[in-house]
């Protein structure tokens, strides 16, 4: 990515309603305001209703703006019903997380930015956690 993470950074992750990301997510901005950072975090959900499209946009800015923008340097995406819509908002030059199933249609539209793909759903299936975790 070619930004300067410490003056400006937009982040958008996608998950889906009532999987518990929320709490994460403002673990994340917890952890960034204590390295130092202005940053603020915002939970968008369009229902309450469990398995149904979620964001988190997380904005990190050296002048303490706190609204989200419509544009992400980073977008990490859990939630492979969003995918195509989420990779539209990704500056050129930015960075996409997302699983390894991505579709071969969705990994075309990629070549504006990185993409790294990562098995979550084999890894989670290793860890053999309880489903509360």
């Amino acid at each position: 990515m070619n930004i300067n993470t410490s003056e400006n950074l937009n982040i958008s992750v996608a998950t889906v309603n009532g999987s518990g990301s929320q709490s994460a997510n403002n673990i994340l901005v917890r952890t960034i305001f204590r390295m130092n950072r202005s940053v603020s975090g915002k939970n968008i959900f369009p229902s309450n209703i469990q398995g149904l499209p979620t964001w988190f946009n997380i904005r990190i800015n050296h002048k303490g703006y706190q609204s989200y923008q419509d544009q992400f340097d980073l977008a990490v995406n859990v939630n492979p019903k969003t995918l195509s819509k989420d990779i539209k908002k990704l500056k050129t030059g930015g960075l996409l997380v997302c699983g390894s199933d991505i579709s071969e249609e969705d990994l075309k539209l990629c070549s504006n930015f990185q993409v790294v793909q990562i098995p979550f759903k084999e890894l989670s299936r290793d860890l053999k956690a309880p489903v509360k975790i």
